[in-house]
């Protein structure tokens, strides 16, 4: 287990190390990514909602490999914020890493607490990213596939089957933050 108190001037550029926060949502040292969850202590994440030119917004479905909720279906994009990363690019680098797709327009949404039951990250940051011109390459370890669906369809798959979406794409339609 390694846990970096700050101020965190020789962080070693591991990929899986997060900021793990205070109850004021300020960082207070760094640790494993893994470690940060097993001991249900908060940290930054992002969800990036990518739509097409229809407005259609793109789900996917999460790897079974997964830490959290393998196999349900999530917005377009969602991980945990590197430590020292700005959550805009990490927004960025998700989406990219999960769909394939870079240089797309981005635009901060919202912030969202978590709530119980949740993940242990204390909060997600909420981007909007498009429209995509083309078709998401899937990363396979990330996610299994995905689908473009408009407000009706996406509300018909959260009443229809709530215990096939992860907590955070259920809280935002219900927030009706996407549309």
């Amino acid at each position: 287990m390694s846990i970096i108190l700050y101020p965190y001037l020789n962080i070693p550029p591991e990929k899986n190390l997060v900021e793990v926060l205070d109850s004021a949502f300020t960082p207070i040292m760094v640790m494993d990514i893994d470690e940060a969850r097993r001991r249900r202590l908060a940290y930054k994440a992002v969800a990036v909602a990518l739509y097409n030119s229809k407005k259609k917004i793109c789900v996917v479905r999460r790897a079974e490999s997964r830490a959290t909720f393998p196999g349900c279906w999530d917005l377009s994009a969602v991980d945990f914020v590197h430590a020292t990363e700005a959550v805009e690019e990490a927004a960025l680098r998700v989406l990219a890493e999960t769909t394939g797709l870079d240089d797309i327009p981005l635009r901060f949404k919202a912030s969202l607490q978590a709530a119980p039951g949740e993940p242990s990250s204390a909060g997600i940051n909420l981007f909007m990213a498009g429209p995509a011109k083309a078709k998401p390459s899937l990363n396979p370890s990330l996610a299994l596939e995905s689908m473009f669906l408009d407000c009706d369809e996406l509300s018909g798959l959260k009443e229809t089957f709530p215990e096939l979406l992860t907590p955070w794409l259920a809280r935002v339609l219900e927030m009706s933050l996407m549309f």
